[in-house]
């Protein structure tokens, strides 16, 4: 593979705005539009004009990647409404179609996901499942069995598919979701993985999809995945154990042919972004030579830096691109702090989305609002 360090400019490396190697790709610059989940309302679970135009708008408004966020790939690791699915072939057109739009202006990869405890029937329609029995510990959530040997066998099989689906509908990439207590990540984590079969090593099912992926795919089709420095229940604080473990998962999953980390920093945005927590350092601290993508609150490509000069390869923008969906376009663009914490809550995702789509936004609302007349159970 080719060195992702390694750039076609005198700049210096660590600007945000100096070309970068990510495998095959030549990267305009190293800021990377963060996967996110739109839920737009549409009910066929699969990109629509809405997608399209959220995607472009920002791959076209400076993004020198972007990555499609947390689309499922079965029907039972479905984890919010009205999600993108990549879980059948019919759903590759609509899943092309969205890539050659995003790919007239940067390369762009689909996240893979399976929400696994974290989901409900009502969400779903199926049965929860995780690696072992998982009791609900949130209202929006139902209890999970555990999968059998079997299963996880036909479940690596499945992200298998779904990768080359995506490979088939012209991404340049996957990345595997292994953060976030979804699936993936319950797989690594002691908490919820209590098996004993040949899936109780915590590194067991992260590192055998990885290869299974490195292996069935094209070498120049990126694998990427997305590791959490947390354990499951944290609230996104890391300690000594998850941080051990973070460093010994990522170093076996470059063993296994992962092409790039994307570090999860989940709510754990740092206070001030001049100077934040980077964890990339950690693994380069322990001798990992891997791309890594990381960031968290960056309002302005001059805070990416910092993450840069911390050890990431390229540094990810998530809140800020719902709100100004142009700003990598401009070097000394900022997004207002304010504005930033307003996008970390539900009401104010809403209305950022209802100036943006409008229609939309309303259909949205409506949705909402008769789902709430018919429980009390909590949020939908």
């Amino acid at each position: 593979m080719s060195d992702a360090n390694s750039v076609a400019s005198s700049r210096p490396i660590h600007s945000a705005w100096s070309p970068a190697r990510l495998g095959a790709l030549t990267l305009r610059n190293r800021l990377v539009m963060a996967p996110m989940v739109t839920m737009f309302p549409e009910v066929v679970d699969r990109p629509t004009d809405h997608h399209i135009e959220f995607y472009t708008k920002r791959a076209r408004g400076g993004a020198g990647l972007v990555i499609v966020g947390a689309t499922y790939v079965s029907p039972d690791g479905k984890g919010f409404p009205n999600q993108m699915g990549i879980d059948e072939h019919g759903k590759v057109p609509a899943l092309r179609e969205l890539a050659w739009r995003i790919q007239r202006h940067a390369p762009a990869i689909l996240q893979l996901f399976h929400a696994g405890p974290k989901t409900s029937r009502s969400v779903s329609g199926r049965e929860v499942v995780a690696p072992s029995v998982s009791i609900a510990h949130d209202a929006r959530y139902d209890p999970a069995r555990p999968l059998t040997d079997r299963e996880v066998e036909e479940l690596v099989t499945t992200f298998e598919f779904a990768a080359k689906r995506a490979h088939m509908a012209g991404f340049c990439g996957i990345e595997a979701h292994g953060a976030n207590g979804y699936l993936v990540h319950a797989f690594s984590d002691s908490r919820s993985n209590r098996r004993t079969d040949g899936w109780r090593r915590l590194d067991a099912f992260s590192t055998e999809l990885v290869r299974r992926l490195r292996s069935r795919l094209p070498a120049s089709f990126l694998v990427g995945y997305t590791l959490s420095p947390f354990s499951i229940d944290s609230r996104d604080v890391a300690d000594p154990w998850s941080l051990r473990a973070f460093v010994d998962l990522a170093g076996k999953l470059t063993v296994a042919g992962v092409d790039y980390i994307h570090v999860y920093r989940g709510k754990a945005e740092p206070r001030d972004c001049r100077e934040p927590r980077v964890f990339a350092a950690t693994l380069r601290q322990a001798g990992l030579t891997v791309p890594i993508v990381e960031g968290a609150g960056i309002r302005s490509a001059a805070q990416a830096e910092a993450f840069l000069r911390g050890g990431a390869t390229l540094t990810a923008v998530g809140r800020a691109l719902l709100g100004r969906p142009d700003l990598l376009a401009d070097p000394g663009g900022e997004f207002p702090e304010a504005d930033l914490a307003t996008l970390s809550t539900s009401a104010g995702l809403r209305q950022a989305f209802a100036s943006e789509y409008p229609r939309s936004a309303a259909h949205q609302e409506h949705r909402e609002n008769g789902e709430a007349s018919k429980s009390r159970d909590g949020p939908p």
